[in-house]
């Protein structure tokens, strides 16, 4: 649905009914197969079914549900040390799900009273002389058709009032985890895996839980009155085969507790997958550039396998428990019979079908769904508790104060302050006080910049020691983080929409222009990860979040560093020292430019604050404008009106996030594969084969019973019995098949979607020199009218050091895309005089060395991030590491990097992505702002060894900073995918009617 539209459904039918109707269900039950039948009717049609959708009940909406459970939730947490997931339901839906079992035990019932009674009456008169009139045979034939009926009805009615209080459960708790994980402190979330597996497979077990989790008490039930009716009918036989029958279930759920331990193991193995994956996933780009897509997948395939073992032995446990349960009705029947003939009784047809009745109702009620409500149980219980885990973690303790309109002083003060993480000491003895005003911090990577923010943020907890923060906090991260959905939402994030406000926020974050270039505006929407957005306005979309955010304490960790220079002084300028100027503003920044417009200035160093007032702070800056200005300073366009991007021609026409679906059923194309990839037909045919014997087994052993007339007829009513059960569940079973196969038509559209082609040439010492030429090169995307890249003519020289700058969206990042050909363009790209069009991908790609602005780390230990593919020794590791002064911090190369790289900053993990280039030893380096997130000391270090050991290697080096392009041998200035100027550094600045020369002399 385009999410630019909103569209008004009708009220559903059953919020019309009343209390009698939802009583009876009567009025529910047939509203919902009306409409139902609309909606089938129009996907038969292959027509828009939207139209006939409804409004979701109100009892049925997120929000109304999960508040009735928060509460709960909250409820229990201050009456109780050790809160549960288990009770919590049981305390909100219990008493709705055991009136739901009760209803189903009332009619289970019934059925076993009546039906062997009937079905034993009905085949007893066609035996000879008998004493039962056509009447009585009509009589109990009708019993038998209106109970096989309205167990029909009730039995589906029941499954689809569990389905409902099933999606209320599921979806109270998805929201109830959403809202928990945004409350955590993010040292205990570091495990994604372990949520995605919450929300997406612990949830629906529970939901599972609601569809059998009645069976348990039901079918024992059901086993009880089983008993006494056989008792009843012939005697103490019925004692020794119910004996053996409940030794049985013994058994079952002595074989059910061994699932345990291979369950949670499963679980585990099933996190740390996820895990993987979503790391794979969310850099896939980079994870092509660096050619790690076998390295990934064998990494993926090892956690599949090891998940798998785990599956394979709660397979082989309950495959043992079906066999059993298979053999235990088939079992008892024998024995029920050979008992009652040992006590000298004589076998009649009555008998034998009354027997066999109740023997194929304890098969269904007991031993089918008794089993599988075992199962579900077991997994039940593990998942709730993994469940109540993620809940229990402590919160961050952010505390947003209410928003009114007297005057709040803000002031965080820090007493005596430590904070450790990890046995490691941050910061110790903290004595300062902040007051309104702007405050800059700054400091070496790794000083602890962030970390002093998410103290703030109360994200970290102070090991002794007061910290002090009066005001509502609003923070805007240093990586954006961007949600699918409209620019506006993203700003907004659930704030009332003030016009004056939202407006004026757009302006002082320079995005008002950006957002006349996208044909929806503000109502354009995000992809994932901001994918069809540049990276500066994902960074100020980000901080317009933050501001939008009425609050008094604003923390901006180094929002500003990849920003155009131009850019960053106007929001600088306008947002920060103007529009934010009665706040408190804490900036992260190692920009030596911003510091003497700050009323302090808080140096990091060594675990300890130093604050300075913004008399000194002046002259330092000033001194220092006299030295560096212009070597510090950042690129930045000429003409404010030349803000377009490369990334808003891949906006364009976009007007929805959407998947793409087909309308109407399934293709049959979608199952024949799907059954080629199951082993193929002959498997299914096998498959069908058995199960058809087994029904013809069971049929003529009924048969051989008695070889006359009654016992046909006792044949033919049971199997009927038989075959109205099996249709009933094989309708509800396709239900769920098709369900299902939608997910496999999803994986297959993947599966077909078009590949690169990798193949190609494999040269030998290849490439030798590192000649560079550029021909006609022009790149169109995909859906895009305008050419990103217009006819790109260069040529570089072996060993060259060229710059290439321009405003964000210009084209940079581009030109280093096809590069690695991860788009198709226009034109040719020769490296030492051969087509890298010729080439094979792989081999291309592993030849070229990047060091992204957006520095990829994953989890696992240092080795395998710097050299993933073991072509380096430890000495040489060590080496690299040493290069990028990263030696002191990593204990060793067996030293383990979390997830996302958290105990890691954001330049230290740019210097192993810097070390990661050195392991590589390529002939061809490109760095795209690959010293944007790094003090201007690292700064330095990391350009020492670009002149140091890629001397002899031709490098591309993306910047904003001047200093990085201004010793480089040649400049590239591209401005709207076209180059305008390309030379010597000193050559273009001695033309002052040039970009680049305007670039230098405005800043």
């Amino acid at each position: 649905m385009n999410h630019l539209e909103k569209r008004q459904r009708k009220i559903h039918p059953i919020e019309s009914n009343n209390i009698i109707c939802k009583c009876l269900f009567i009025s529910t039950v047939f509203k919902i197969f009306s409409y139902t039948l609309k909606i089938f009717r129009k996907n038969f049609q292959k027509d828009n079914a939207d139209e006939e959708m409804y409004e979701v009940p109100s009892n049925y909406e997120s929000k109304n549900i999960n508040d009735q459970l928060e509460t709960k939730w909250n409820r229990l947490q201050e009456n109780r040390q050790n809160v549960s997931v288990a009770r919590l339901l049981l305390s909100c839906y219990g008493l709705t799900f055991f009136l739901l079992g009760l209803f189903k035990l009332i009619t289970s019932i019934i059925m076993l009273v009546v039906q062997p009674y009937a079905t034993a009456k009905l085949v007893s008169y066609f035996a000879p002389n008998t004493n039962l009139t056509k009447k009585d045979a009509y009589f109990y034939a009708a019993i038998l058709i209106g109970l096989k009926l309205s167990n029909s009805i009730v039995t589906h009615n029941y499954y689809l009032l569990l389905a409902g209080l099933g999606i209320k459960i599921s979806t109270a708790l998805c929201t109830l985890v959403y809202k928990r994980i945004l409350k955590m402190k993010q040292f205990h979330f570091q495990n994604i895996g372990q949520v995605v597996t919450v929300i997406t497979k612990d949830v629906n077990v529970v939901k599972k839980f609601i569809n059998y989790g009645n069976d348990t008490w039901i079918g024992i039930t059901q086993a009880v009155v089983l008993s006494f009716v056989l008792y009843r009918k012939i005697g103490l036989a019925a004692l020794i085969g119910m004996t053996f029958l409940w030794l049985s279930l013994l058994l079952q759920i002595y074989i059910v507790i061994k699932i345990f331990p291979s369950k949670k193991k499963m679980c585990e193995k099933t996190d740390e997958r996820y895990k993987i994956v979503q790391e794979a996933l969310s850099s896939i780009k980079l994870i092509r550039m660096y050619v790690w897509e076998k390295f990934f997948e064998e990494k993926i395939s090892q956690a599949r396998t090891q998940e798998v073992n785990a599956t394979r032995k709660i397979f082989v446990i309950k495959l043992v428990g079906s066999i059993i349960n298979t053999l235990n009705t088939n079992i008892t029947l024998y024995i029920l019979l050979m008992s009652y003939l040992i006590f000298g009784n004589n076998i009649t047809a009555e008998v034998v079908f009354y027997t066999v009745t109740c023997c194929d109702l304890l098969e269904t009620g007991l031993t089918q769904m008794f089993l599988k409500a075992l199962y579900v149980i077991a997994e039940f219980i593990i998942c709730i508790k993994r469940i109540e885990n993620l809940l229990t973690l402590p919160n961050s303790g952010v505390k947003q104060e209410s928003k009114n309109d007297s005057v709040v002083l803000s002031k965080i003060h820090f007493n005596n302050t430590v904070l450790r993480i990890e046995n490691k000491e941050i910061f110790r003895g903290i004595n300062l006080t902040i007051q309104k005003g702007l405050i800059l911090i700054t400091g070496y990577v790794n000083s602890g910049k962030t970390s002093l923010l998410k103290l703030i943020l109360q994200e970290y907890e102070p090991e002794s020691g007061n910290l002090q923060i009066q005001g509502s906090v609003s923070y805007a991260s240093q990586e954006p983080w961007l949600f699918p959905s409209t620019i506006r939402q993203n700003i907004l994030f659930g704030e009332p929409y003030n016009e004056m406000r939202y407006q004026k926020v757009l302006q002082v974050c320079a995005l008002t222009y950006d957002l006349e270039l996208f044909d929806y505006g503000d109502l354009t929407i995000i992809e994932d990860q901001g994918f069809n957005l540049s990276k500066g306005q994902q960074i100020r979309i980000n901080l317009a979040r933050a501001v939008y955010q009425q609050a008094e304490i604003y923390l901006l960790d180094d929002c500003l560093t990849g920003l155009d220079a131009k850019v960053g002084r106007f929001i600088f300028k306008e947002c920060i020292q103007k529009f934010l100027q009665e706040k408190m503003v804490i900036l992260v920044t190692n920009d030596t430019n911003y510091l003497k417009c700050a009323n302090n200035v808080i140096i990091v160093n060594n675990s300890e604050l130093k604050s300075i007032t913004n008399n000194p702070i002046t002259k330092i800056a000033e001194s220092d404008d006299e030295s560096k200005t212009r070597e510090n300073s950042y690129l930045a366009d000429t003409n404010e009106d030349e803000e377009s991007t490369e990334n808003s021609l891949l906006i364009g026409k976009k007007k929805v996030y959407q998947e793409n679906n087909k309308v109407g059923k399934l293709d049959s194309d979608v199952y024949v594969r799907y059954i080629k990839f199951a082993g193929g037909f002959l498997i299914s045919i096998l498959v069908f084969c058995v199960f058809i014997a087994t029904e013809f087994f069971i049929g003529y052993k009924m048969k051989v019973i008695k070889k006359k007339t009654v016992g046909n007829v006792g044949l033919v009513i049971s199997q009927a019995i038989r075959m109205t059960a099996v249709l009933q569940r094989g309708a509800r079973r396709w239900v769920e098949v098709e369900n299902y196969m939608t997910s496999v038509e999803r994986v297959l559209q993947y599966i077909d979607t078009e590949k690169e082609n990798k193949f190609g040439l494999t040269l030998k010492n290849w490439p030798e020199r590192g000649e560079i030429k550029f021909q006609n090169v022009s790149l169109i995307h995909n859906n895009c009218e305008q050419p990103t890249l217009r006819k790109i003519n260069f040529m570089v020289k072996p060993n060259e050091k060229i710059g290439i700058v321009g405003r964000t969206g210009a084209g940079k990042s581009s030109l280093i895309s096809i590069f690695f050909r991860l788009y198709k363009f226009q034109g040719r790209i020769t490296i030492d005089d051969v087509d890298i069009k010729t080439l094979s991908l792989e081999f291309l790609r592993s030849k070229i060395s990047v060091i992204p602005q957006d520095a990829l780390v994953f989890t696992g230990t240092i080795r395998d991030n710097v050299d993933p593919t073991c072509q380096c020794t430890d000495e040489e590791i060590w080496h690299f590491l040493k290069c990028v002064h990263l030696d002191e911090i990593i204990p060793s190369l067996d030293f383990k990097i979390v997830e996302n790289g958290q105990n890691f900053s954001a330049g230290q993990k740019q210097l192993i992505c810097v070390a990661r280039a050195l392991a590589r030893k390529n002939k061809i380096v490109i760095l795209d702002e690959a010293t944007a997130n790094l003090d201007p000391e690292n700064d330095v270090l990391v350009h020492n060894v670009i002149e140091k050991h890629f001397a002899v290697s031709t490098v591309l080096i993306i910047a904003h900073k001047l200093q990085s392009v201004l010793k480089c041998n040649k400049v590239i200035v591209l401005e709207k995918g076209v180059i305008v100027e390309f030379g010597k550094p000193t050559d273009l600045l001695r033309n002052e009617n040039g970009p680049f020369y305007k670039l230098y002399v405005n800043l």
